[in-house]
């Protein structure tokens, strides 16, 4: 029973404030954990994408190790044991022509 007649006494105006603050704070808050989850994901997708390019680079950059080498006359074996490549991946290498970009 206090209670209610401590509700009574409550300006209405205050309680419309009250509730339109909380409002506010709800939207507020469903605007940040949006942001939040938008830029986790923006983090992971450049992660991903950072660590996908780099593997196509070192590969890229290995593959053009192994053609220098073999035209400069290195052994197949040789540029296996430098790159880390396939020897069937070197041998193949060694049929392509070479281009001259």
């Amino acid at each position: 029973m206090r209670a209610e007649k401590a509700l009574l006494k409550v300006d209405p105006d205050y309680v419309k404030y009250i509730h339109n603050m909380n409002i506010l704070k709800n939207k507020m808050d469903r605007a940040q954990r949006i942001y939040d989850i938008k830029q986790a994901a923006q983090a992971e997708g450049l992660a991903k994408g950072l660590a996908k390019g780099l593997a196509k680079g070192l590969a890229e950059g290995k593959l053009e190790i192994a053609r220098n080498a073999l035209a400069k006359g290195a052994t197949p074996e040789f540029v296996q044991d430098i790159t880390g490549l396939d020897i069937d991946a070197i041998r193949n290498i060694q049929a392509l022509p070479v281009s001259s970009e």
